[in-house]
């Protein structure tokens, strides 16, 4: 019966009206996704036709790989409450070294032949994020829709040659690749969190910009926040580098990549009250201009430090002090201590130019997958993330130990827990105006730190196949983003956790003199 899809088939018996019948015979008994909106079977047609070739045919078989042709471009996917906040994008950049021309051109077919492959099973990864329904008090609707720039062949892989204004691969290597040294308005085709996209600018899904420059390749990355949160970005990284080894996707993963973003959080129970969430509310921004575009330099500088392995056990076992069986906090986890110390040590930079009275808060991302009574699959690309936030007065910081510390954000996190998540689902879904929701709505910059912890993250054991092998470091490259946000990379091969700050020069020289800083944390760059 796959035979009759074949499009030499239906040019050739101009048997459009059939392709379209055979499809609602065929999706009667497999429906399509009900995320996906529109006409299919004009885009089953137009694209099936346009397409497919002879050669690619065969490969498409399976049920999954031929719902995914059939819905692929033009149609739309909601991004579902979760994704209508944080218009802006997540950026890595991880650095390959390249030997020769061959081995560069084995590089990007690798790279593009992924691409193509991948959006068999995400069609929605070549689309663009836009904005509906705005004006009236409501902020609109984020969603996707066709992108026609990439339904070329490299779909959304970019190449770009950065041979003479970029730094050789072995000068990186040999630095242990700082952020200072990545610059950014060359290597990124996007500008990251915090910088929020006008609806006006054109936003694509995904970029994977492959930056060729003196003996490598620097591929960086870019995902939209509100599609998939760091979470998925990590997913769709490992999957590409999947099928850049010549593998196939798991099934389970590809169901659960794809699952409904308007349903993925359960619904309130009965009789039950959503939380407040008065610290992610502020007042409307629907009265105000948008953001100037492209985004102005920010006051803050871009430092990259590392935490060696014997520095995170060091700080573990400090912060555990406290901990016992009896209390409500039996343990901290190695990445709350190193969370902790960062914070503490920012609030001791700062101290000096600070009011007494001042309070000092930490943000910290929040993977919310698994804090639901029945978890979600990591395979979930779509947005699932909430943010904790710790407050407490820049004496407490200055004074209490570094256990104390660390289980408050210890019980901070707990409190991202079920219900949290279905109340913080239930305000994006009900309130019409969502510019008055943001993570970052109680943060001030010269007092607070953000944190985004991508520890746990597997890039630096993602294989990206023969020519391009593992990466040699993970980094976010440097662009002109807010103060006090900061990012823990993916835990090293040797053990060692990367963070990637951005403070005032004041700060930075603050933390450079700082004892208890330069006793646990080497300095990068």
């Amino acid at each position: 019966m796959t035979d009759l899809l074949h499009p030499y088939y239906c040019i050739q018996a101009n048997l459009s009206a059939y392709f379209t019948a055979y499809f609602t015979a065929y999706f009667t008994v497999y429906p399509i996704p009900h995320f996906y909106k529109g006409n299919q079977f004009l885009f089953c047609l137009k694209f099936s036709l346009k397409t497919i070739s002879e050669a690619n045919f065969t490969s498409l078989r399976s049920q999954l790989d031929i719902v995914c042709v059939c819905i692929a471009m033009g149609l739309e996917k909601s991004l579902g409450p979760l994704g209508q906040i944080t218009p802006a994008y997540t950026l890595v950049t991880l650095g390959f070294p390249i030997e020769n021309e061959s081995q560069k051109a084995a590089a990007i077919s690798t790279l593009e032949k992924a691409a193509g492959e991948i959006i068999q099973a995400y069609p929605w990864l070549a689309g663009q994020v836009v904005v509906e329904g705005f004006g009236d008090g409501s902020s609109g609707t984020y969603k996707i829709v066709g992108y026609e720039l990439h339904e070329t062949t490299s779909r959304f892989v970019h190449v770009k040659d950065c041979t003479d204004n970029c730094p050789a691969y072995a000068d990186l290597v040999k630095a242990r690749a700082p952020s200072s040294m990545l610059d950014g308005s060359i290597l990124s085709p996007a500008y990251g969190f915090v910088n929020s996209y006008p609806r006006n600018v054109v936003k694509p899904v995904c970029i994977m910009q492959a930056n060729l420059v003196k003996g490598g390749l620097l591929l960086t990355i870019c995902t939209f926040h509100g599609v998939m949160d760091a979470n998925g970005n990590d997913q769709f990284i490992r999957q590409s580098g999947s099928l850049c080894r010549g593998e196939k996707l798991a099934e389970e993963y590809v169901r659960w990549g794809n699952m409904d973003a308007d349903t993925i959080i359960p619904p309130l129970k009965p009789g039950e009250e959503p939380l407040p969430m008065e610290g992610i509310r502020y007042p409307s921004q629907l009265g105000t201009d948008e953001s100037t575009w492209p985004p102005s330099p920010s006051e803050g500088t871009w430092r990259t430090f590392r935490f060696p392995r014997a520095s995170i056990a060091a700080l573990k076992a400090e912060a555990m002090k406290l901990c016992s069986s009896d209390s409500d906090v039996k343990y901290v986890s190695s990445n709350d201590a190193i969370s902790t110390f960062i914070w503490l040590r920012i609030a001791a930079a700062r101290s000096t130019h600070l009011p007494k009275e001042s309070k000092t808060m930490v943000l910290r991302a929040v993977n919310g997958r698994q804090k639901l009574d029945t978890p979600i699959h990591e395979g979930y690309m779509g947005h699932a993330v909430m943010c904790s936030l710790v407050q407490v007065t820049l004496d407490e910081a200055l004074n209490e130990s570094l256990s104390a510390m660390a289980i408050k954000l210890r019980r901070g996190l707990s409190q991202i827990d079920d219900h949290a998540m279905r109340s913080f689902f239930h305000l994006l879904r009900t309130e019409k105006d969502k510019t008055t929701i943001n993570y970052g709505a109680s943060m001030k910059a010269e007092t607070d730190v953000m944190l985004t912890s991508w520890v746990s993250q597997k890039l630096y054991d993602t294989d990206f196949g023969d020519a391009l092998g593992k990466t040699d470091f993970v980094r976010r490259p440097k662009l002109p983003d807010a103060l006090s946000l900061a990012y823990m990379m993916p835990l090293t091969r040797d053990g060692d956790v990367d963070l990637i700050i951005s403070l005032s020069d004041q700060d930075h020289e603050a933390l450079r003199n700082d004892a208890k800083w330069e006793e646990f944390v080497e300095y990068l760059g």
